[in-house]
């Protein structure tokens, strides 16, 4: 298990490398304001688990928050992956950051859990909208493999209580809505003419 894990980790970062790359080479734009809320959800769960005690289902979530910080610094490296940013961004980017004062006034673990994961879904907000939006301005690959890796997250859960089985859910989720996103404006294109022949 410990060597699966490994290769997992190893999987997921180097997917965050070339997604990086990517960014370097204009071939896609991050959405700043997601990535760098993106690093700082994990980090949060990270230190409220291991306030408690010490899991290697922790380990995961480390990895998953300097990926995204490597993204972000990289995005700053070419001016033309620059992605305009919009007042909902901006609301999204306010609304984590109070879900993170929460967690620091609170000092308790579950909640802080539960702070976590509105912070990251406040922070995938403005990337979801844009993958429905602009697919072109992303790549697939790099949700696939944290959908999966977060499948193998939850596999590592020792117990079912919702300070440490609730973030890995709610990343297979939200991945999930994420890779959808790329193909939903072909599904509808293709439900469209679909319907135009059947109407025909």
């Amino acid at each position: 298990m410990m060597y699966l894990m490994f290769l997992v980790l190893i999987i997921h970062f180097v997917s965050w490398i070339f997604y990086a790359i990517d960014t370097y080479k204009w071939k896609v734009k991050p959405n700043k304001v997601s990535f760098w809320l993106w690093a700082l959800a994990p980090f949060i769960w990270a230190a409220a688990t291991l306030s408690k005690w010490f899991t290697w289902s922790v380990f995961p979530v480390i990895i998953a928050w300097l990926n995204p910080l490597m993204v972000f610094i990289a995005s700053f490296f070419n001016k033309k992956s620059y992605w305009k940013l919009w007042k909902l961004d901006y609301f999204c980017l306010v609304l984590s950051l109070f879900a993170i004062i929460l967690w620091i006034i609170t000092r308790n673990s579950l909640y802080a859990v539960i702070f976590s994961v509105l912070a990251d879904l406040f922070a995938s907000i403005p990337t979801l909208i844009k993958i429905y939006r602009f697919p072109q301005t992303e790549r697939p690959y790099l949700f696939i493999v944290w959908w999966l890796s977060s499948l193998f997250w939850l596999s590592l859960v020792n117990t079912w209580w919702l300070n440490e089985c609730l973030f890995p859910i709610y990343l297979i989720t939200i991945n999930i809505l994420l890779v959808f996103g790329f193909y939903f404006n072909e599904l509808m294109l293709f439900y469209d003419k679909r319907k135009k022949n059947n109407n025909s």
